[in-house]
């Protein structure tokens, strides 16, 4: 063998190894890039069920701040009699034990809006990680294939398949 064939030969599995590792970078880099879109739809939906929450629970102190008027302003329409006066008295006693749970409710709904911000911050940092890992896997594929073609004009104007400068003499 001359010395110009083993060294051609030595490039050409030197660049087919490299392409087999690019291979197997592509495919360990789709693997990443499916299971960051998979944490980041299962992230997306657990944020929808926890804002349909807060909205609930939003719903629900609305409604004890809603009990907790009717109930003062049901104490303040009581006659004057002793009846009355209970009823009143009733009445206050569930007005405060609504405004009670009213604050605890309120108490729990700004954790969960914190929680639910917090959360919402996390997801958009997630999709910003996926669409830089696909950019990237743009990039490795781009480069991948622009490897592979100065290898081929590599082989081309080295002779191995043609002589291009005697064909355009001629």
């Amino acid at each position: 063998m001359s010395f110009i064939k083993r060294v051609t030969l030595a490039v050409s599995t030197q660049v087919d190894r490299m392409v087999g590792e690019i291979e197997n970078h592509d495919a360990v880099v789709e693997v990443g890039i499916r299971e960051s879109r998979r944490l980041y739809a299962k992230a997306k939906v657990r944020h929808a069920c926890m804002r349909q929450d807060g909205e609930r629970l939003h719903r629900r102190l609305d409604g004890l701040r809603a009990d907790t008027t009717a109930w003062r302003e049901r104490a303040l329409t009581c006659e004057q009699s002793d009846e009355g006066e209970d009823r009143a008295l009733m009445c206050l006693s569930r007005a405060k034990r609504s405004a009670v749970q009213a604050e605890s409710l309120a108490e729990t709904y700004r954790h969960h809006i914190e929680v639910e911000t917090h959360l919402g911050h996390e997801i958009d940092a997630l999709r910003q990680r996926v669409e830089s890992l696909e950019h990237r896997r743009q990039l490795m594929r781009s480069r991948e294939a622009t490897a592979d073609a100065a290898s081929r004009i590599r082989e081309t104007d080295s002779g191995a398949l043609l002589n291009l400068d005697d064909t355009f003499e001629r």
